[in-house]
């Protein structure tokens, strides 16, 4: 109704509307009334009908339409028509006031007890459109359109559990229900903008709301396997649909940053979504597309923003999240670093400001800190070979980020080598600490076929006799014996298989005969000294203390020589003046892993100096044990 309206007209419409008649309730969507008090009168008539026929609805949904449930549905639709009124006020108001709060408070408080009756019926017409409802793509984003503007309004603002619940059921509902009609025919991307990128709207505010995504998070927590499936399998449909064409000169991305930014934060929420998220291949086809996009030259799309979300430091704290830095770094994750390495930073600003990790730690230390796990490290080694000469020259002529480059290479040289010699090193590293020496060169007819501990999957020994011998000293107090908690422990990332071990044993072997072969120490400050290498920082630190002082070691906050094997290790050290004990921790995000061997040390025929002879370390055992970054003190 128009400024000038009689208050007598409205008085009259108002009055016909809640008598029941159809035309006047229609009518409000064109004559909606202007002052505060009539606009109030006016929603409660209209939510009163969703309320007081919402015993109707559970027939209708039975598919039973006798001539009451038509006259149910006749004025269900008229309110539905009628209420195009109050939503158009209040989209109008919303774009004009800067202070929504006095202006909604009022109609809101009336919409929030009625929300879940007027929710339940705009499902119930979007599932079926034949009873009334546009039978077109428009149908589902007008209904998604309401809810955003009523959210928008602060409908959301309760603390009533259900209330919050409808808001988020009608969100998950009325963007997943769009997957049937995607199914039935293409779409154009300006088709898509229109129809289903609004569909999302509810859902992605539901994020942004801390009462809603609250409520959104404890019913994902509460989901199946097979439901959660079912959402992922929409955001990884979304990617493919939103980002097309990706060469489009106007191209909208807000959808697909929504989609990334959201499937990531509820992943950081719920591990078993981030197990599902992975298993899908959506970090890595989230990152290939906006590739894709930005080598299509479509300027609006800040592919280094969409990195941010996927590696940052709140996924690296969600137990599992190991497999996604591998996709992210097969699908490009370095060349993202790199690009933002040599690109001139923003004035005043320093090199990666807008990565979001911590304190001094940048992209290139977090890919170094995470190597730890060889498949991490076995995507990045492919990563760093395959950038181009072109690319290399660039880096090498700025002196800041060369010595940034050359460091961070020089950092990973170790797991380089780790990953050279695992595959030519047909015979395991024994896990018996009384291994015998010779066992290791023995012909291979004389040898027993390797042995692995059937409990835990884990240790491997070289013969019969070495598997009895340290399972009656030492295994069958460390062993995972039940496989329910190993499977559990390979789930959060608590177990490393053999093979991962002997990659950060070598990778210590590198470390030590580096830092310690070239002659840099005497003999008396080699021998009997237990070496500590800390990974979480770069570069790279090492430095010593004696056998007997070294006793209660500590690094981190973590007490690391506590446990029977690493005592046994120690005392071995202790007895025998031509060997060394090294230690390693690593860690990035939640999971770390502690890595111990044992050296012999011998003298090699070059020499260095006159009285420090080149030592060669020769590794005698060694073992891995995963920590709990969290217990460490490893800030990211």
């Amino acid at each position: 109704m128009q400024s000038n309206q009689s208050r007598f007209r409205v008085e009259a419409l108002l009055n016909a509307a809640e008598g029941g008649s159809l035309p006047h309730l229609r009518r409000l969507a064109r004559e909606w009334p202007t002052d505060i008090s009539s606009g109030q009168r006016a929603l409660i008539i209209l939510l009163n009908i969703f309320k007081v026929q919402a015993g109707h609805l559970a027939r209708m949904q039975a598919g039973i339409f006798d001539p009451e449930m038509h006259k149910t549905k006749e004025l269900v639709l008229a309110a539905f028509l009628g209420s195009d009124g109050i939503f158009d006020f209040l989209q109008n108001t919303l774009s004009v006031t800067t202070n929504e709060e006095p202006q909604f408070a009022p109609l809101i408080s009336i919409f929030q007890p009625h929300l879940p009756h007027f929710l339940a019926w705009l499902r119930f017409f979007v599932t079926n459109p034949q009873l009334g409802f546009p039978a077109n793509p428009a149908n589902g984003s007008q209904a998604a359109t309401r809810l955003a503007i009523l959210i928008r309004c602060g409908v959301h603002r309760t603390e009533d559990p259900e209330i919050l619940a409808s808001i988020v059921d009608f969100s998950l509902f009325i963007w997943m229900a769009m997957r049937k009609m995607q199914l039935e025919r293409k779409f154009t991307h300006d088709e898509y903008t229109r129809y289903f990128s609004t569909r999302y709207s509810p859902l992605g505010l539901c994020f942004a709301q801390v009462t809603t995504r609250k409520t959104l998070f404890e019913k994902v927590n509460a989901a199946t396997t097979k439901s959660l499936e079912g959402l992922c399998e929409h955001f990884v449909q979304g990617l493919s649909e939103s980002l097309a064409p990706k060469d489009a000169p106007d191209l909208d991305i807000t959808a697909f940053r929504s989609y990334v930014a959201d499937a990531t934060f509820l992943s950081t929420e719920n591990s078993r979504f981030l197990q599902v998220v992975v298993k899908s291949g959506f970090p890595a086809l989230a990152l290939k597309l906006a590739l894709e996009a930005r080598r299509a030259q479509s300027n609006r799309l800040n592919i280094a923003d969409i990195a941010h979300i996927l590696f940052s430091p709140h996924i690296l704290l969600v137990k599992g999240s190991h497999p996604l830095m591998v996709q992210i770094i097969d699908a490009g994750l370095l060349e993202i670093v790199i690009d933002d390495l040599i690109s001139p930073p923003k004035e005043g600003g320093k090199i990666f400001d807008g990565w979001k990790f911590q304190k001094e730690l940048n992209p290139l230390k977090a890919l170094l800190f995470a190597s730890y796990d060889r498949r991490i490290a076995k995507a990045l080694n492919a990563a760093i070979e395959s950038v181009p000469a072109r690319i290399l020259r660039i880096i090498a002529s700025n002196t800041t980020t060369h010595e940034i480059w050359v460091a961070f290479i020089r950092d990973f040289e170790p797991y380089q080598s780790a990953l050279k010699h695992i595959p030519v090193r047909t015979i395991p590293l024994c896990n018996s600490l009384k291994h015998c020496n010779d066992s290791m060169t023995e012909s291979d007819q004389g040898r027993d076929a390797p042995k692995k501990c059937a409990k835990c999957q884990a240790a491997i020994y070289c013969s019969t006799k070495c598997q009895q011998e340290d399972w009656e000293s030492l295994h069958r107090h460390d062993c995972t014996q039940s496989r329910v908690a190993r499977i559990g422990q390979q789930l959060n990332g608590s177990w490393i298989s053999h093979r991962t071990s002997m990659f950060n044993i070598l990778h210590l072997e590198y470390v030590i005969n580096s830092q310690l072969g070239p002659g840099a120490y005497g003999d008396d400050l080699v021998k009997r000294r237990v070496w500590a290498v800390d990974r979480t920082v770069h570069p790279m630190s090492v430095h010593s203390d004696t056998v007997e002082n070294a006793a209660p070691y500590k690094r981190s906050g973590f007490e690391l020589l506590t446990d029977a094997r690493s005592q046994a290790m120690l005392r071995q050290v202790a007895e025998d003046e031509s060997t060394i004990l090294a230690v390693c921790i690593s860690g990035l995000g939640r999971c770390g892993v502690a890595t111990f061997a044992i050296f012999c040390a011998k003298k090699s025929s070059m020499s260095v100096g006159i009285d420090r002879p080149k030592l060669n370390f020769q590794l005698q055992s060694g073992f891995c044990k995963v920590l709990d970054v969290s217990d460490i003190g490893i800030a990211i």
